[in-house]
Formats: structure tokens, C-alpha cells, sequence
């Protein structure tokens, strides 16, 4: 089965969540380190001349500074995700363009303002609804580690640990990379065992929904794409739901949002082979009309789909062919009539049987109300680029020898 080849995209994907891991990981780390290094600074350690009351104050600073830290964190956190997410739809963007490069379509900047489209449906939360965008998760998120920074501290002084005891256990809980102990959860009950688990999670998450809705955005006006085959990741985390959907063929509109923490892929499977793909773009560029590859070519270029009014067959004729358009059309019977010149009167008075008939003109009125007064709104293409270059490019470049041996599926 034909299908878009989206391994470097699904590759760029995977190396980039883990190129991401270990950047959170180096922001986690930092504020561990900080918070290492002012513990040093400070007297809380030790009898010494420090009364307690003044390590509980040194303690306090030191709560402060972190919890201020979280906040400065959340900024790099938020670049760093959007990051992943621009640099991963790049790929999938540039994986489809190697694709339309090889069937004759060289289109510079097909699809180059996806990217920063699908960091701005993604961040603001316009996919997902319910007033979630990233930064309120970021922030929630910060706010999380102030509440659990909180209950360590609430704990330690409940246990009557020494303020010394209480900065040790904020290094633990701090280091990414420290190993809590067993019974961590129920010391300091809701708090986080690992602190950038969500963090993390959130990133991969944004990466992967990035992924698919690049897929989609750069191949669901494709004409010659009849679906999206889920193909599950096959890993000891795979859950149930993900192991039902592999192998099942999507719509565009009925594919589901992988869920969080999720890491399966799609194939964009196609109608028929090559060839016929290469027989249709050969005559669309010959002249051919082609609607779909023209609404293909609107959605590669940055072109919009908008509601406007459009004149059918039969107005095209008797409204555009008397000077109206869709966006003017006449206010009233009365300015249509007028319009009319002698010619046109007679062949819709022997149109519609008229002659010799009384009141001809309340029956044309009426004629005119059933089927030329409404004009119809449909969703329409404005294309910024017109496709005559293109044609040209593609008659004088892959198509060209192609279609006069009357072999143009050789041109892929």
C-alpha cells in the first residue's frame, strides 16, 4: 500500500524527546545545585554559635529562594517545550515536502508556517479546550512545587526535625536524580517522588501531539490521502486503548489525539499507487479541472478556506451574465429586470413559456424568487500564490518528457 514516508519525521521525533529530557533534566538539575550550594553558605549546620531560632530564619531564605527558583524555572521549561514542538512539526513539514518533491511538485515554502501554527494551536490551549493553555500548566506546576516545598517543611517541623534536617530533606527532594525512600510518600504525603515527572511528561506529551497535528495539518487536504493507519509503539507501556487502535484506519476528522505520555504513529496511506497519483497532477497541470488538487494546492501555500457566497449554474448565467456578482447581487426583481437586455428577455420568456400568457412579468418575478434571489455561501479556497507557475514548473520539469512518451506514472 502507497503511503507518505514519514520515517525521518517519526525518527526526528523520537531524538528530539530525548534531546528534551535531558535539557529539563539541566533546568531540574541547576535549581538542585543552587540549592547545594547556598545550603553550604548558610550556618545551619552543627551547634556552633547559631541559635536555632536564627537557623530557622536562614531556613526560611532558603524556602524563599527556591521557591522563587520554580518560578525562573518555568520560563526555560516553557521555551524549551515550545522548542520541541516547533523543531518537531519542522520535520514532519520537511518529510512531506520530500514527498511532493518526488511526485513533480516543487513548491518553495509548501507548509513552512506549520510549525509555528501548531505551537500556537497547542500552547494556547485552542486543541484542547477548557481554558488550558501551556503556561497556566507551567505555572500550576511551579505552584505545585511551592505547596510540596510547604509540606516537607510543615512535616519536618511536625517531626521536630532540626532545620539542618529539614534543607536536607529539600536537596533530596530537589535532585532529579535522588533516589527517594521507601516510605517517601507517606512522610510527606502528596508531594512529588520525582520533581520533574510532570515536567517531563508535559514535554513529551506536547512533542507527541505536535507530531500528529503537523501530519495532519500537512496532508489532510492531500486529495490522494485516504486515511491514517494507527500504528502503536509495541512497548511494555503500550495501554490497552492504544493496542485496540493499532492497525485501524482514520479519517482526518476521526483520528484520535494520542493520549498524554503517548508515543504511537500514523501512516498516511494513500489511494491507488503512484502512478495514478502521477496521471492526475499530470493532467491538473495540462488543464485539467481539478477542484481537490486545487484546494491542495490553497493549503500548502497558506491559502484560507472561507464562507462565501457563490453563484450556482443558473445564476451564473442570468445574474453574472447581467453584470451581478455573488458579492453584489441585485437588491430587487425590479433592478434585475432592468437589466436584462432584449435578447436575454426573449430567450427566458421562451425559457419559461411566457409569451401570450397574462401578467408575464409576476410569473418571471416569481421564477426569478425560486431560483435566483439566494445566493448560497460554501467554504472556498483564497490562495494567495495562483497555481499557473506551478503548472508551468511541472510541464517543463517532471511531467514534460513524461507526458509526451504517454508515460508520466515514470516520473516518479
Amino acid at each position: 500500500m502507497a503511503s507518505i514516508n514519514l520515517q525521518d519525521g517519526e525518527q526526528a521525533r523520537l531524538t528530539i524527546t530525548k534531546e528534551q529530557e535531558v535539557e529539563i533534566s539541566k533546568l531540574y538539575r541547576q535549581v538542585y545545585l543552587d540549592l547545594k550550594k547556598q545550603m553550604e553558605a548558610l550556618p545551619l549546620q552543627g551547634e556552633g554559635t547559631t541559635s536555632q531560632s536564627l537557623k530557622k530564619t536562614y531556613l526560611n531564605k532558603l524556602v524563599k529562594q527556591l521557591k522563587e527558583e520554580y518560578k525562573s524555572l518555568g520560563e526555560g521549561l516553557e521555551k524549551q517545550i515550545k522548542k520541541g514542538m516547533q523543531d518537531t512539526a519542522s520535520t514532519v513539514v520537511q518529510a512531506n515536502d520530500d514527498w511532493l518533491k518526488r511526485v513533480g511538485l516543487k513548491i518553495e515554502g509548501a507548509y513552512s508556517f506549520v510549525p509555528k501554527d501548531i505551537v500556537a494551536l497547542l500552547s494556547t490551549g485552542k486543541l484542547y479546550g477548557g481554558g488550558w493553555t501551556l503556561s497556566k500548566a507551567i505555572w500550576g506546576e511551579s505552584q505545585k512545587h511551592a505547596h510540596d516545598i510547604d509540606k516537607i517543611v510543615a512535616a519536618g517541623v511536625a517531626a521536630n526535625k532540626s532545620a539542618y534536617e529539614i534543607a536536607k530533606d529539600l536537596e533530596k527532594y530537589v535532585n532529579p536524580s535522588a533516589r527517594k525512600e521507601w516510605n517517601w510518600s507517606k512522610v510527606y504525603p502528596g508531594t512529588s517522588k520525582k520533581v520533574d515527572y510532570n515536567a517531563q511528561r508535559l514535554a513529551r506529551t506536547m512533542v507527541s501531539h505536535a507530531y500528529q497535528q503537523s501530519l495532519l495539518a500537512s496532508t489532510k487536504f492531500n486529495p490522494f490521502v485516504k486515511g491514517y493507519r494507527w500504528r502503536s509503539a509495541h512497548t511494555h507501556r503500550t495501554c490497552e486503548i492504544c493496542n485496540e487502535r493499532d492497525g485501524q484506519l482514520y479519517s482526518a476528522d476521526d483520528l484520535p489525539l494520542d493520549h498524554p505520555n503517548g508515543m504511537c504513529t500514523f501512516i498516511a496511506e494513500l489511494t491507488g499507487n503512484l502512478n495514478s497519483v502521477a496521471e492526475r497532477l499530470g493532467d491538473w497541470a495540462n488543464g485539467a479541472e481539478d477542484p481537490a488538487l486545487e484546494a491542495w494546492y490553497g493549503s500548502m501555500v497558506g491559502g484560507k478556506q472561507e464562507l462565501k457566497p457563490v453563484f450556482n449554474d443558473l445564476q451564473t448565467k442570468w445574474l453574472g451574465g447581467t453584470g451581478f456578482s455573488p458579492e453584489k447581487p441585485p437588491e430587487s426583481f425590479t433592478e434585475w429586470s432592468h437589466s436584462l437586455s432584449s435578447a436575454q428577455k426573449k430567450e427566458l420568456f421562451d425559457q419559461l413559456n411566457l409569451h401570450g400568457k397574462e401578467h408575464p412579468f409576476q410569473l418571471m418575478q416569481s421564477w426569478y424568487e425560486a431560483n435566483l434571489a439566494t445566493i448560497e455561501k460554501q467554504m472556498v479556497w483564497n490562495i494567495p500564490k495562483p497555481t499557473s507557475n506551478l503548472k508551468q514548473d511541472m510541464m517543463t520539469g517532471a511531467y514534460s518528457q513524461a507526458r509526451k512518451d504517454g508515460s508520466v506514472g515514470q516520473v516518479l
